[in-house]
């Protein structure tokens, strides 16, 4: 790696470098995040953007949905028959966490596991963690994905667990005692659960009873209800 003439750094106290050469002087680089730093709701929303951008911007991101395309998960999952040659299909996360909610767990777990942190380091456990096939995905068409963050929740389509790949019972084994009360609300939601459960180990029980047809979701929505939400 080439020198850069007349560079120096002078570490803090809290741990962030400054970086000081010529025209650059004074210019603030923070390598790592602390609690301190994300107590603070501007500094932790722009670590989580950072985050999304380096993971949606990644070629392993792009290869794992190609590697979901040779599996035969290649078609919209709220349109039905739609397959890249009729539209755009897009990796959607859900139908219960997004991409947002994904990156806070893993957030508290590098905290709980005192693990030094920064968007890369996220982005490479998140990115991991698709790769083990824990991310809970569905490929849907560019229009439908459009409409979907337009709502006000994740589940503005309901979208059964049929349609998604990926091993929600072992991110949840992994990933236990990590998820807000947040998260839980979205899981109590997604399965209608009228008490505020925070037990990880009932989840993984509705799942199970999903998994044996106990339990029915609200039917896909009709092409025509897609395009009014438009």
């Amino acid at each position: 790696m080439p020198k850069i003439k007349d560079l120096s750094t002078i570490e803090k106290e809290n741990g962030n470098l400054i970086l000081n050469y010529d025209k650059t002087k004074g210019m603030f680089i923070n390598l790592f995040y602390t609690k301190n730093n994300l107590s603070n709701l501007n500094e932790r929303t722009k670590l989580i953007k950072k985050t999304e951008s380096i993971i949606r911007k990644s070629a392993r991101y792009k290869l794992y949905k190609n590697k979901l395309f040779e599996m035969g998960i290649n078609m919209c999952a709220v349109l039905g028959n739609v397959t890249e040659d009729i539209a755009t299909l897009e990796m959607h996360h859900g139908p219960i966490f997004t991409l947002w909610d994904y990156i806070e767990i893993t957030i508290d777990y590098f905290y709980q596991n005192n693990m030094p942190i920064n968007s890369f380091r996220l982005a490479q456990q998140v990115l991991n963690d698709h790769f083990e096939d824990l991310i809970q995905v569905v490929m849907i068409s560019k229009s439908v994905h459009k409409a979907a963050h337009n709502g006000n929740t994740n589940n503005t389509f309901k979208i059964g667990l049929d349609s998604a790949w990926g091993n929600l019972v072992g991110y949840l084994e992994k990933y236990k005692g990590c998820l807000s009360r947040k998260h839980f609300a979205k899981l109590n939601e997604y399965f209608e659960l009228k008490n505020k459960n925070t037990d990880e180990n009932l989840f993984k029980l509705k799942i199970t009873e999903w998994k044996n047809k106990k339990i029915s979701f609200t039917t896909i929505p009709r092409i025509e209800e897609i395009r009014q939400k438009k």
